[in-house]
């Protein structure tokens, strides 16, 4: 693929990509600033944003029900990070909300699909204090809840939030 694409469209392919698939497509990774990909491996998430220093907008179907040791990591330009994601997948969820720092961060919509279920709500909060990012928007959607209290810490910890909840259950 030639160095002047800027973004690459994934989201509804068949397989998900894993850490192999991603690393074929180098060097192209790193010219791109939009990408809408499905994952099956929460370290598959890291390795993208490390093949992808200019990223300023990611979309992530998520797919993996295993938890994995993440290490941390910073991508200082990702601006707009929008995660979809199954009812059974909260725990992977949360470590690669704990293993990330986004001190860019404007935008961040996560959506689950299936059954009613929580919301890693201590580890969204973790995710907004280490990064210090200043969020502008908080969508939470699909069969997800949070109570009020929970959204007034987000505002406390980001006073210019406007938090979303959007119980469609539409992925895109």
């Amino acid at each position: 693929m030639p160095s002047t694409i800027r973004s690459l469209k994934f989201i509804n392919m068949r397989p998900f990509f894993d850490i192999e698939s991603l690393s074929s497509f180098s060097p192209v990774w790193a010219y791109l600033t939009d990408v809408q990909i499905a994952v099956c491996h929460p370290n598959a998430v890291l390795h993208l944003l490390q093949l992808c220093p200019n990223l300023s907008s990611l979309t992530l179907r998520i797919a993996f029900d295993q938890t994995e040791s993440l290490e941390s990591f910073t991508h200082t330009k990702l601006q707009s990070l929008r995660i979809f994601y199954d009812a059974l997948l909260t725990r992977p969820l949360s470590d690669l909300l704990n293993a990330l720092s986004l001190p860019n961060l404007r935008t961040l919509e996560a959506r689950r699909n299936g059954r009613n279920a929580s919301w890693p709500h201590e580890d969204m909060k973790a995710l907004l204090a280490r990064s210090k990012c200043s969020l502008e928007i908080l969508t939470i959607g699909g069969r997800v809840t949070i109570t009020d209290a929970q959204r007034a810490e987000y505002v406390i910890l980001t006073p210019s939030l406007q938090v979303v909840v959007d119980h469609s259950s539409t992925y895109f």
